[in-house]
């Protein structure tokens, strides 16, 4: 199942994130330190990190070069990498193709975006059966 999803700006701010109700402030906290971390190892190793595993959760991470905009599913420690590298995927691709020219957007465009964006992501994570909707429920 997937239990997250957060798209964090070059300097790792939130620029949406769609979580679990229960676990919203302990991992909007988490996930920014986490990406500083990663994004200084994958420095160090000189390549991008697909996933990593902390805990009973597994991290599925892109990054699009251009704005360096990051990109991470979570999921539970037992999900399919095949299955999240698709969505993560086309959340990347649809995002580069909503947002690029987000510094022209007025703020009501933008905030339509995002909600758009939100649907966008119910719907793929539906689509694949993966429940996320039950876990957002009390949304």
């Amino acid at each position: 199942m997937i239990t997250g999803v957060y798209i964090l700006e070059k300097d790792n701010s939130p620029f949406l994130s769609y979580i679990n109700q229960y676990k919203k402030r302990e991992y909007q906290d988490n996930i920014t330190r986490l990406t500083e971390s990663l994004s200084m190892l994958a420095k160090d190793i000189n390549d991008k990190l697909s996933f990593f595993v902390l805990g009973p959760k597994k991290y599925f991470y892109t990054i699009d070069t251009i704005t360096q905009t990051k990109f991470i599913v979570e999921t539970e420690k037992d999900m399919k990498d095949k299955k999240v590298d698709n969505i993560i995927r086309e959340i990347k691709n649809y995002y580069i193709n909503e947002f690029m020219a987000r510094s022209i957007m007025s703020v009501e465009s933008l905030a339509e975006a995002k909600i758009k964006m939100k649907k966008k992501i119910l719907t793929l994570i539906d689509t694949k059966n993966l429940t996320f909707e039950n876990s957002l429920s009390k949304l």
